[in-house]
């Protein structure tokens, strides 16, 4: 049973339940049980990161159920009784159909959201394909797609960043390797080894050490790699052999992938060609710049707002002299009131006129999240402001842009949309001006709010 620990209309908790026969260790927090599931899938196979991905993401919570599984092998999930003939893909795939099951029953929702990293992103594709009637949508990162071929890529960049560096100890150790599918399961910790040094798996960074002192703030979060030996030595075979191109060429829900432009652990490069051949009703491909092979730890915040762009339809519809009811009740709201300027509703709408008939230098919008809508922003040509005062003082460009924001409804404050909200305006201000700068009020009295 798992221990319960529930505050209203929130869950939280972990524990143990049955699946596939053992007790896996199971974890599960959100603010509301009326979210949508989202179920991470940790990498390895065999490293539980369940502790590290929530000391990053625990703003997910706010708007999903977040729920971890330490996969039988992994973590608290190891157990004596597990078998290595047990430890196959197939043996995975139906445990993590025993949890949808029970997620899905429990919460009374129709379908889960899956995020894969590394090898979970193997699994959460080959259960997608199998199961597309529980998914609402797949989120892969580090994305898995031909074993061997983007193993001999790794291989190849190994080998071009030890000539390039003189490092006759590497080139005497990679060339005794065979290309994959290597000749023993020894080669793959030689070759993990010098990837790591050579920046393949982490962007600009030669080990986990500053990961991990990182994580190591909260004694919880430190990743558990004790269960992969025994899970690798099971399933390295079935891993090599694996070919997302030929076993999953199409899934039939939406799918993401959230990549590190300079993975090559689990080749990004590869994995974008998986992206353009796959066959999806909707997908995209979303690029991580300073990142490799974990987007999620190495820029957490670009990883966050992803997630939730892919969570949240965010939409902004010109500012109309219908919406001016709800737009004046946004501003006599507490939280927005405190610094608003007092005016009567005929001012207030006096003062908007000349913005919602296009005879302003200021273009203001509503906000919309899945179509609700949630506060008002507007952009405004700066060297308009005060006869170009401003612009002159402080010396900016010419088509410089600017931008305000207030979020109206206090549902959605301090839940993280700020900043997921400027910067999809700031892409629609890029898109329909040619603004070569975009500068926001950085008064934390306007904004903190959000």
């Amino acid at each position: 049973m798992l221990n319960k620990n529930i505050i209203e209309n929130s869950v939280a908790e972990q524990g143990y339940l049955p699946i596939g026969e053992i007790d896996q260790w199971v974890w599960l927090y959100g603010e509301s049980t009326k979210n949508p599931i989202l179920i991470f899938l940790h990498g390895g196979p065999g490293v539980s990161l369940h502790g590290a991905f929530r000391f990053f993401h625990r703003n997910l919570e706010k708007h999903f159920i977040v729920v971890g599984l330490d996969q039988r092998g992994a973590g608290k999930s190891q157990h004596n009784s597990i078998t290595p003939e047990s430890i196959t893909i197939r043996t995975f795939i139906a445990d993590l159909h025993e949890l949808v099951q029970y997620l899905k029953k429990r919460f009374n929702h129709d379908k889960v959201y899956i995020l894969g990293e590394s090898w979970g992103s193997l699994l959460g594709t080959t259960y997608s394909h199998q199961y597309p009637e529980d998914v609402a949508a797949f989120i892969g990162t580090g994305q898995v797609s031909n074993f061997q071929e983007s193993e001999r890529l790794g291989y190849e960049f190994m080998l071009i960043e030890a000539e390039k560096r003189n490092d006759q100890e590497a080139l005497s150790e990679l060339q005794s390797i065979k290309q994959p599918p290597y000749s023993s399961f020894d080669d793959i910790g030689i070759l993990r080894k010098w990837l790591m040094k050579f920046g393949g798996c982490l962007y600009n960074q030669t080990s986990y050490e500053p990961l991990l002192k990182i994580l190591a703030t909260d004694k919880d979060a430190l990743p558990d790699f004790s269960g992969v030996p025994v899970s690798l030595q099971s399933l390295h075979k079935e891993l090599f052999y694996t070919n997302l191109f030929n076993q999953v060429p199409e899934l039939k829900i939406p799918a993401y992938f959230l990549e590190g432009r300079h993975d090559y652990q689990a080749s990004s490069a590869l994995a974008a060609q998986y992206f353009q051949f796959l066959k999806a009703p909707k997908k995209e491909l979303i690029w991580f710049e300073k990142s490799g092979h974990n987007p999620m730890f190495e820029e957490p915040g670009l990883f966050r707002n992803a997630i939730l762009s892919i969570r949240y339809n965010i939409t902004f519809k010109p500012l109309h002299e219908t919406d001016m009811p709800l737009f004046f009740s946004w501003v006599k709201k507490p939280h927005i009131a405190k610094w608003w300027k007092s005016d009567t509703y005929e001012n207030f709408v006096e003062k908007y006129r000349p913005r919602i008939a296009a005879q302003s230098y200021v273009f203001p919008f509503i906000m919309y999240i899945n179509e609700k809508p949630i506060g008002y922003i507007q952009y405004y040509l700066a060297d308009k402001v005060d006869d170009g005062w401003w612009m002159k003082t402080h010396g900016q460009p010419a088509d410089t842009v600017g931008m305000d924001i207030i979020i109206g409804e206090p549902d959605y404050i301090g839940k993280g949309f700020g900043t997921l909200l400027v910067k999809k305006f700031v892409e629609k201000i890029f898109e329909e001006t040619n603004a070569s700068k975009i500068i926001i009020d950085p008064d934390v009295r306007t904004y903190a709010q959000a």
